[in-house]
């Protein structure tokens, strides 16, 4: 499995800090043992704790609280659950008792190993939420000096009524303002170019480039709506929970909506825009579920989409055990180096093995996917694939087809299948829906037999312009500048497919 990102990584790969910034408050780390956050806070290489909350967040996959959704159940008698001491030394604050589980809320300053330590003193699960410390301090002060109230009823789920009175109580690009992310001059442009798109204000704020990060703008939205935001690997669906047979696929890919989890009659949905109060009503109508919305960035939501809904076919193929290993005459269909994928590739006379690679093959281009991997370990298959430089993982055929997937794409690439001992290269071209798609393969012993890696280059990809590209104003502005001079050295460096 690939390696969690460490802090520092991931807040440099934002641009939020440098190389020699890191290596400074690193260096601070080594000898004062204070968490990387609060360095770089004390230090001022980093403006805003939200930015350490967020990185943070993506780190752990810990969802984030802000402002007032930071409340604690005041009828719980969690005081006594969690004392005041322990609180107060590690400032976090509890939230919520279920059954066998605690909801608590911890600063960026968290501690993993802390989690051990509660779930020992209050015999729970611990469910963990970040929140800014400046956010927790007022809470904790409050929360310990207030009385436990009688048990009442649990709270319901956040309803449209209430998500729209959040919405009419604050605006967003009031609170963008009060971040320091916009000035006022930069908020009036944007809504004269909002009456005149009639677009949402934070796509217009991005797309005018005064916001650098979707993610600010999500956070911004938590705030004003009092709904947590999450990120990264928080955005999995529970597998488990047959949530594919809740929540239909064309409803999730129109309304930019993905299910998350279910728990007893609450149902929990990732939004992009979570005002939209009819979809909540549509959404209630549908499942039969009470909605609990979350927020998430767009572009995140749209991968996640495509990963949950489009691995629908491929665990058809792979989780059908009559895979039987193919003959190498049974995979001799194609030999031109060349294979023409259908709309469908449900042709049932195809054998198993052919299905699996045509799949694979088929929703890598589909997710714009850079690269697929296919690695053995002694008891099963690992196949993944990458898309913008990160690895996710794919459902797997049984562990004894790996030299059949292997003969199958060998025998594509017109390498020896016969050869096993030493890495081999070749390569294939792929039609799909009027698109050509070269494919360059590479095969190399391992210890449970061989890893290939398939790389996939869309030959009728155009080129985009610097904007589509990702550069901030700022980065921009220095680029042309540089480009402009007689002498000039530039290194392009990212990940497959980046250029």
């Amino acid at each position: 499995m690939e390696k969690k990102r460490k802090l520092g990584e991931i807040l440099l790969a934002q641009g939020l800090i440098s190389e020699e910034i890191l290596a400074q408050a690193l260096e601070t780390q080594s000898k004062t043992k204070e968490p990387l956050g609060e360095i770089l806070l004390k230090l001022g290489h980093i403006r805003r704790e939200t930015d350490i909350l967020v990185a943070l967040s993506q780190q752990l996959g810990i969802p984030i609280l802000i402002g007032d959704q930071i409340q604690p159940r005041t009828d719980q008698r969690l005081q006594y659950l969690l004392p005041e001491a322990l609180a107060r030394k590690h400032f976090l604050l509890p939230l919520e008792r279920s059954e066998k589980r605690l909801t608590v809320a911890f600063a960026y300053t968290f501690d993993p190993a802390l989690l051990a330590e509660l779930k020992n003193s209050t015999g729970l699960e611990i469910d963990a939420m970040l929140a800014k410390k400046t956010d927790l301090e007022p809470k904790l002060q409050e929360f310990y000096k207030s009385k436990p109230q009688e048990v009442s009823e649990h709270k319901a789920a956040p309803s449209a009524a209430g998500i729209k009175k959040a919405v009419q109580k604050l605006r967003l690009g009031e609170i963008l303002v009060q971040q320091g992310l916009i000035t006022k001059e930069q908020l009036e442009e944007a809504l004269q170019a909002q009456k005149k798109e009639n677009a949402p204000l934070g796509e217009v704020l991005v797309r005018l480039q005064f916001v650098r990060r979707e993610t600010d703008i999500m956070v911004a939205l938590s705030q004003q709506l009092n709904i947590p935001v999450m990120v990264g690997d928080q955005l999995n669906p529970r597998a488990d929970q047959r949530l594919k047979e809740v929540f239909p696929e064309s409803f999730a890919r129109d309304k930019l909506a993905l299910p998350l989890f279910r728990s007893g009659k609450n149902l929990t949905v990732a939004f992009a825009k979570p005002f939209d109060f009819l979809l909540l009503d549509d959404l209630r109508k549908i499942t039969g579920f009470e909605i609990v919305p979350v927020l998430a960035a767009p572009s995140d939501l749209e991968k996640k989409i495509q990963i949950f809904y489009g691995s629908v076919q491929l665990e058809e193929v792979v989780s059908g055990r009559q895979m039987e290993a193919e003959t190498r005459t049974a995979a001799k269909d194609t030999t031109e180096g060349r294979i023409r994928l259908g709309e469908s590739l449900q042709d049932a006379e195809q054998p198993p093995v052919i299905r699996f690679v045509d799949l694979l093959l088929r929703k890598a281009i589909e997710d714009q996917a850079s690269d697929i991997h296919i690695e053995p370990f002694e008891e099963r298959l690992i196949v993944r694939y990458r898309l913008d430089g990160i690895l996710y993982e794919l459902p797997p055929p049984p562990r004894q087809l790996h030299l059949a997937v292997v003969s199958r794409i060998k025998i594509l690439s017109k390498l020896d299948i016969a050869e096993k001992r030493i890495p081999q290269d070749g390569s294939f071209s792929i039609h799909y829906k009027e698109r050509g798609i070269d494919v360059r393969v590479s095969t190399i012993p391992v210890v449970f037999g061989e890893r290939v890696v398939m790389r996939l280059l869309d030959k009728g990809e155009s080129l985009k312009n610097f904007t589509e590209l990702g550069f901030s104003g700022e980065q921009l502005s220095i680029f042309k500048s540089a480009i402009q001079k007689p002498y000039l050295l530039v290194f392009f460096t990212g990940p497959t497919g980046s250029g």
